[in-house]
């Protein structure tokens, strides 16, 4: 008898249907960048924007009570230099150990501890009965606003389009100098009424404020809750991209390999620190403590040098709020190129310009109307070229590891701004003159445009890191991945 061959069935339509919804789909994050904001994303926009000029005033608090402490306790030099540098070191150490965290327990869960953390130091600086208590609340401080630091660019990134990240980003880094500004403004009024306390009582209250706006309004991360899939997650992304005006998922869609397995800390370590983003961590890490040396040096020392050359403190107080000033415009102008330049591009103009104006700085240096001009150009480039930093970083690195990758380029940009004014101090102890040191820092400058240039290289020569794909249409017969 013989054989019938058997015809060869073709694919049912679901099947076919299933694989080029599977082939076509698009990621949240491609529908994100594609589509306009909606209002719920504006909101998350202000509301990082908030928190970020909060934190600012928190961090300029020390400053506006120094010459109160000092005279209440009897401060050395050295005491109170011990006090003014104790939140960027309390910063430094929350990029490092406390950012990571968010990409094991969440971005929101991190920014409101942190914000906690905040207000504590805040209250406790409030009622400190000596130096060695306000000292542990300043480091208590910079412990939450180093989280924080690291938590909210990472959310800001995750919720915009990639065509206006740039201007979402730098926006958001004017947040501290308009927290500065307001806070210096209502700070002289109230410490000649109240004390050196004031300062710090007004940042306990609005950091209160903040946290309850936080738990009550802050979304987490649609990215963290698809990569580490937490209790729920399907209904809660589905709940978010709803408010965002995105369609929602069937299911959670089967993780790959490789992300499922970044579930701790040594996968994250080799996700950041691995053979294919060794040499981009690396670069950005240098591109964040140039930027931020160049950066502490300027706003900490112009003022002094400028007096030591021959200003009266009235003079060499204005170009220290020139560059203030200088700063809040230059965030701004940076946010409005950005929407039509390559951030990318635009971080490295503005470094390259950073070191240009420290160079002319040096030239002027002799004339005071010069160097009043040339210091509005410094606080331009020098905070363009902190929102640049912030903008580029976070899209350099997958969903699953981000906030760590960001928290530690942040605190290694710390280490930075703790050592530059140290070390400008120590050279002017061995004679440099004002000139030698703008020189002399006009280099880092440019070292870190030419890092954030080969960063960006690194990154594209380097096939990146891949994203869970999520797709916005989920076959109803594939691809289950269960919700833990």
């Amino acid at each position: 008898m013989g054989v019938t061959a058997r015809p060869c069935r073709p694919p049912s339509a679901g099947r076919r249907a299933s694989h080029q919804r599977r082939r076509d789909a698009m990621s949240i994050q491609e529908s994100i960048d594609r589509s306009p904001f909606s209002r719920r994303q504006v909101f998350i926009v202000g509301l990082c924007f908030v928190l970020n000029a909060v934190e600012g005033f928190d961090i300029f608090g020390m400053s506006y009570s120094a010459s109160g402490v000092t005279a209440q306790w009897g401060l050395t030099g050295g005491q109170l230099g011990v006090l003014l540098s104790a939140t960027p070191v309390g910063m430094a150490i929350g990029a490092f150990f406390l950012a990571p965290l968010a990409d094991r327990v969440g971005r929101r869960p991190l920014v409101v501890w942190c914000l906690v953390l905040c207000g504590a130091g805040m209250v406790l600086a409030v009622v400190s009965p000596s130096y060695t208590v306000l000292l542990v609340a300043r480091l208590m401080t910079g412990l939450g606003i180093g989280g924080i630091s690291a938590g909210l660019p990472v959310i800001l990134a995750e919720y915009s389009p990639r065509r206006r990240r740039g201007t979402v980003i730098a926006l958001y880094a004017a947040g501290p100098s308009l927290g500065g500004i307001v806070g210096g403004v209502a700070a002289a009024s109230l410490i000649s009424a109240y004390g050196w306390r004031a300062p710090f009582a007004i940042g306990a209250v609005a950091t209160v404020v903040v946290i309850v706006v936080v738990i009550a309004n802050m979304p987490e991360s649609i990215a963290f809750l698809l990569a580490r899939r937490p209790r729920n997650a399907l209904a809660h992304a589905n709940r978010l991209l709803a408010q965002i005006g995105q369609p929602e998922l069937a299911e959670l869609p089967e993780l790959p390999a490789q992300s499922a397995a970044r579930g701790n800390a040594g996968s994250i370590r080799a996700a950041v620190f691995g053979r294919r983003t060794l040499v981009m961590t690396l670069l950005i890490w240098v591109a964040f403590f140039c930027t931020q040396a160049v950066y502490y040096f300027a706003n900490s020392w112009t003022p002094k040098l400028l007096q030591s050359s021959g200003a009266s403190a009235g003079q060499a107080a204005q170009s220290g709020i020139l560059l203030n000033v200088g700063g809040f415009v230059a965030t701004l102008l940076f946010a409005a190129i950005a929407l039509k330049l390559s951030t990318r591009l635009l971080a490295v103009v503005v470094l390259f310009g950073s070191g240009v104006s420290l160079l002319l700085m040096n030239l002027v240096f002799g004339n005071l109307s010069g160097v009043l001009v040339v210091a509005i150009a410094l606080g331009l480039f020098i905070n363009g070229s902190m929102a640049g930093t912030y903008a580029v970083v976070p899209d350099l690195y997958p969903a699953a590891v981000r906030t760590t990758a960001v928290g530690w380029a942040i605190g290694a940009g710390r280490l930075g701004a703790i050592l530059a004014p140290l070390v400008a101090g120590f050279l002017i102890d061995r004679h440099w003159t004002a000139g030698n040191l703008l020189v002399l820092f006009a280099v880092p400058a440019v070292v870190a445009g030419l890092a954030i240039l080969g960063a960006t290289r690194a990154q594209r020569h380097e096939r990146r890191l891949p994203d869970p794909s999520v797709p916005l249409t989920v076959p109803a017969d594939g691809g289950s991945q269960p919700t833990r």
